[in-house]
This record gives C-alpha cells, structure tokens and sequence, in this order.
C-alpha cells in the first residue's frame, strides 16, 4: 500500500512538473505571436498612413495613436488566429471540419456553380496532400470528384509495373463509364491544387 501511495505522489509531482513546462512553452509562443501581431499591424498602420497622406495630401494627425491601436489590434489578432488553428488541428469542439477546406465558399466548380462547402469533406487517399475528391455524404467513400461532379465509385489500383518498365503507385481512380467529366481528375479541372 504505502508503494502504491508512493508512485502516486510521484505522478502527481510529475504531472505538476508538466503542467509548469507546458505553462512556459505556451507563455513563450504566445509572446512571439503577439509580437509578430504587434509588428504586422504596425506595417499596416504604416502603410495606411503613408497612402492617406499620399491621397489627401495632408499630413495625417495622431500617427504614434493610430500605431498604438494597431499594434494591439494585431496583437489580439495573431492570439486569436493562433488559437484556431489550434482547435481546428485537435479538432476540439468534436466536430469534422476537414481541415476546413469545405468551409472556403469558393464558387466556380464546373457543376453549375457549387461551392467546396456544399462539395463535401476533401478526401486525400494517398496522403500526398492531393484532394482527390469530396466524401458530400459522410460515409467515407469519394462521391465527388474534385471539380463537385457525381463520381460513379471508385477502386483502389494496385501499384503495377507497365510494359515499358516505368513504375505506377497505387492509386484510387473512379469505375469506368466512359464519361470523361466524372473522373477523379477531370483533363480540365478549374481548382488550382
């Protein structure tokens, strides 16, 4: 018994120990976001000055004010920033937001206009950073391809040698149909990735 009370103790003065490590490393980022917010909205504030008075041709009245806010302004800017990256990369409210690529709403997709939102979750098969379609359903499977079209299924192709001994990766590709525009990847795709 008195081991068992031992190694908690022991636990705990570690746990505390890591709580008091990981204090300093967020005190020390968050330091260096606030400091580079500070400087990004100084520049603005710069800038914004220098093109009032290019434009008005007046001298522009309370620029260390002006500076003063910006700086704060961009500080509170890069905490805020920085603190929803972090939730979005440990997905803290439980939620499946793909990295938030669906939440874009760009337009322009050659269905007729869909945004990515409406599109679906992006789906990366291989891992390579490449979306190679939307999973709109949830169930995990690619029913989008990357310009929002209907995919009609997909397949996993294992790696192969062709007769002309270049190497092919495995890969996912859609079923065949003979229609060209459901592909996985479309000959002329609008997205820029």
């Amino acid at each position: 018994m008195e081991d068992l009370i031992g190694i908690l103790i022991l636990a705990l003065i570690a746990f505390i120990i890591l709580i008091f490590i990981l204090r300093a490393i967020l005190k020390v980022l968050f330091r260096g976001v606030t400091k580079v917010g500070s400087a990004v909205g100084v520049g603005v504030a710069h800038v914004g000055i220098a093109v009032t008075e290019e434009l008005t041709g007046r001298e522009v009245q309370n620029k260390e004010n002006i500076k003063r806010v910006a700086r704060n302004i961009g500080s509170a800017a890069g905490v805020i920033g920085s603190v929803m990256i972090a939730a979005d990369v440990v997905d803290i409210d439980g939620g499946d937001t793909g990295g938030d690529f669906g939440d874009s709403g760009v337009e322009g997709i050659n269905d007729g206009g869909e945004s990515m939102a409406s599109a679906g979750i992006p789906v990366d098969f291989e891992g390579d950073g490449v979306i190679e379609g939307f999973d709109s359903t949830g169930d995990g499977q690619i029913d989008k391809n990357i310009d929002g079209v209907d995919v009609p299924g997909t397949h996993e192709v294992s790696e192969y040698e062709k007769a002309d001994g270049s190497h092919v990766d495995r890969h996912l590709r859609s079923n065949p149909d003979g229609i060209t525009e459901n592909n996985l990847r479309p000959k002329e795709s609008n997205l820029l990735w």
